[in-house]
């Protein structure tokens, strides 16, 4: 079993649990004198085509994803600015596409040692019908996956 970490991927939806994911990652990285890779998915598409800014105007497709690339790398640039995380070498990715498909390709072809993703803990028909990109990837991953939650209030 190999735990010397190279090289950690934390993939971000820009979400609270994925800032949080980040972090993790940024900590262990830290830990492991390992590359931070900060990564985020810009996906499907067409439910962003019908988004009112781009029906309500004469944006081109290539336009408004250039405008979706750009608002992601800013996000990217922002958010490993604004943490704590001088000395560490951080790696910033936007890709497109199927975020699991994309997250386990990037780990492979970049050789990435742990993925640290945040999961938003959905149960019941929630899960069921949104599913999880955090299960999909621990089935489908070419290294070990570290997954965050949210704690469960204490009943």
């Amino acid at each position: 079993m190999n735990t010397d970490f190279k090289r950690i991927c934390a993939p971000t939806d820009f979400s609270e649990m994925g800032d949080r994911a980040v972090e993790y990652g940024a900590a262990l990285a830290r830990k492991y004198g390992a590359e931070l890779h900060i990564v985020h998915v810009i996906q499907d598409v067409a439910e962003k085509l019908r988004h009112p800014e781009f029906a309500s105007t004469d944006t081109s497709v290539h336009e408004f994803l250039g405008k979706l690339e750009k608002g992601a790398s800013e996000y990217l640039a922002k958010l490993a600015a604004e943490k704590p995380w001088h000395g560490l070498d951080i790696k910033r990715s936007q890709l497109f596409g199927s975020p699991v498909e994309e997250i386990c390709r990037y780990a492979q072809q970049n050789e990435i040692d742990l993925l640290v993703l945040g999961t938003h803990g959905r149960t019941g028909l929630q899960h069921l019908f949104v599913g999880s990109v955090a299960e999909r990837v621990v089935r489908a991953a070419p290294c070990p996956v570290l997954t965050i939650r949210e704690p469960r209030p204490a009943a």
